[in-house]
Formats: C-alpha cells, sequence, structure tokens
C-alpha cells in the first residue's frame, strides 16, 4: 500500500507539476496540511503536505537529540539529479523570497530524488511564521516552479513549533 501510494505521488509530481507547478483541481484534493508525531507517540515530529499517508512535495521534520534542528524536505525530483553540487530552492510567499541551498538525495524506493536543508529550529522561524500567516506559496527549484496552498499550515506548522523548537 506505502508503494502504491508512493508511485501516486511520483505520477501525480512529474505529470501533473513538473517539480512544483500546480496539479489539476481533482488531482488537489489528496494534498493537505497536516503534522504527524513519532512512531513511539509524543508531540508532532513532522508537518507538511499530506498525500493519503504519505509527506509529499515538502515537508519539515524534527532531527537531533534536542529535537533542536529542523530539516526542510522538497519531493518529487527526477532521479538524475545531480547530487554532488548544492542546489538553490526558493520559496516565495507574499513577496518575500526564502532561499535555500539543499542536498540531493535519492530515495530508491520511490525511484525519485528529494531535495534537504538541516539548520537550527530558529534558522526556518522566519519562513514557518510566513507559511502560517500566508494563502500561497510559489516554489522555484532546479526542475521549475509551481504553487502550493497554505490552508491548513497554520495548524500543522504551530503543532510541529510546540514539538519541535527548543
Amino acid at each position: 500500500m506505502k508503494a502504491d501510494v508512493r508511485r501516486m505521488i511520483a505520477v501525480l509530481l512529474t505529470t501533473a507539476m513538473t517539480a512544483f507547478a500546480s496539479p489539476p483541481a481533482a488531482a488537489q484534493e489528496p494534498l493537505a496540511w497536516s503534522s504527524s508525531a513519532s512512531e513511539r507517540g509524543g508531540p508532532a515530529e513532522k508537518a507538511g503536505l499530506l498525500l493519503e499517508t504519505v509527506y509529499a512535495v515538502l515537508y519539515f521534520s524534527c532531527q537531533g537529540n534536542g529535537r533542536d534542528n529542523l530539516s526542510l524536505i522538497f519531493t518529487g525530483f527526477d532521479r538524475n539529479l545531480a547530487k554532488d553540487v548544492l542546489h538553490t530552492v526558493a520559496v516565495s510567499i507574499d513577496g518575500t523570497a526564502f532561499l535555500f541551498r539543499t542536498t540531493a538525495e535519492v530515495n530508491e524506493m520511490d525511484d525519485d530524488t528529494s531535495l534537504s536543508v538541516s539548520a537550527p529550529f530558529e534558522t526556518f522561524r522566519p519562513l514557518i511564521e510566513a507559511m502560517k500567516a500566508g494563502n500561497e506559496a510559489e516554489l522555484s527549484s532546479p526542475e521549475g516552479r509551481g504553487t502550493i496552498s497554505l490552508e491548513g499550515s497554520g495548524r500543522a506548522l504551530a503543532e510541529l513549533e510546540a514539538g519541535c523548537s527548543p
């Protein structure tokens, strides 16, 4: 089931989004902002766009023993994206661009690549606050650009802050 959902994500992202382009209205319905705790329970450790049970397009994840680091992960890139260079991804909300230098990692199970950046939680606070207050974000990547809805991000990101921020 999980592999089927991941394949659906790959198809959705490649055919309908060209990295970050908006999918058709019918395909947008399953994408929703959500947060989740670890398998052990407790406070939220992840927040982002969820497609059924799998995070897709972008999500945040707590890192580190003190849960004081955060990773921002962008998913669904071509498997052949260069792994030995840094890739710039921009998230623009209400006229403010947030630029991230990301590294590529192949996801063998899904046959695609994710771009990620990790830093102390406070590094991401301006982006998180803008996302909580905004309606839409434009994402620009090495493979294209598009928009995502931020509806529901306020609650999901507030739960992430409660679980991850120092």
